[in-house]
């Protein structure tokens, strides 16, 4: 078969997957000079070549299981058939630290672009994004919440919602979401099973050049989720609801795009920072001195 397209020798000395066949050679003690010599090690020696898809795949893990060179045996998983399989044991991974810290691209390149319907772009950078999720996530360490917790979205595909998931991420809760058009029956039935701590909300969305109000919805389904979770609103207050409001100070920038576009993440370098004390009008964003 005559392939469609192959790569310069440049261009491909230059890829991913060389250089950890490079890396790949000196850990299986032998040259790996092409794919299918790759291929064949991975095979015969599959504890090997998963401890070294660790080690180079760059991800901020914990633990050392999968340093340990030394042992030729020491296994990767722990033989359970899938979806059962344990992988790395000792090792750990958090899901937000992994993304926001990514390789390649400088702190001003964008990680969310989210575009409306008039075309117009929001734009989040990735220093933006990193310093958002560590904002929500303090918020979130401030109102006790932490592994095992819940936390549920009545939002729509908004920056704010990628936002809060990768701050519940980072914390190790459980996040939940649904739109604002699915109603209050709709959206009970969805979050009452989880008897979420926090409920983020939109008073408002768009739709078609219309605005729908959403402030009732969220004043009943607050009113009838189990534990009384706390309110967060995003958007304009809502009239006799207990709730503190999601700061509009994340940094972003507009610009107009003839595209339309889904809201996307491009990883960003850095550690999870907390914030200073927030203002108790707001809830994760506004320093105290805005009090």
């Amino acid at each position: 078969m005559t392939p469609l397209w192959t790569p310069s020798p440049a261009r491909a000395a230059g890829t991913h997957l060389t250089a950890f066949s490079r890396a790949a050679a000196v850990a299986a003690g032998r040259p790996l000079d092409d794919y299918w010599a790759l291929h064949a090690w991975s095979i015969a020696e599959p504890d090997a070549f998963w401890r070294a898809c660790l080690r180079e795949s760059g991800l901020p893990y914990a633990g050392s299981a999968a340093d340990r060179q030394n042992s030729a045996h020491e296994p990767a998983h722990d033989g359970a058939p899938m979806p059962a399989t344990r992988w790395f044991a000792g090792v750990t991974v958090n899901y937000a630290e992994a993304l926001l810290a990514g390789r390649g691209a400088t702190d001003d390149a964008a990680a969310i672009v989210a575009t409306n319907e008039a075309a117009e772009d929001r734009v989040i950078s990735r220093a933006g994004l990193r310093l958002g999720v560590g904002r929500a996530a303090a918020a979130l360490a401030r109102d006790g919440i932490g592994v095992g917790d819940t936390v549920a979205a009545f939002v729509a595909n908004v920056p704010e919602a990628v936002i809060l998931h990768l701050a519940c991420a980072a914390r190790g809760a459980i996040f939940s979401s649904c739109s604002p058009d699915f109603g209050a029956d709709a959206a009970y039935a969805r979050f009452h099973q989880i008897a979420p701590k926090l409920l983020l909300a939109s008073s408002s969305y768009p739709y078609n050049g219309r605005r729908f109000d959403t402030g009732k919805v969220v004043a009943d389904l607050a009113a009838r989720l189990p534990g009384s979770p706390r309110v967060v609103v995003l958007g304009e207050a809502i009239a006799g609801l207990d709730a503190v409001a999601w700061p509009t100070g994340c940094p972003a920038r507009r610009r107009r795009s003839p595209r339309s576009s889904c809201p996307s993440i491009t990883r960003s370098r850095s550690s999870i920072r907390p914030a200073r004390p927030a203002c108790p009008r707001r809830w994760c964003t506004a320093p105290a001195a805005c009090c």
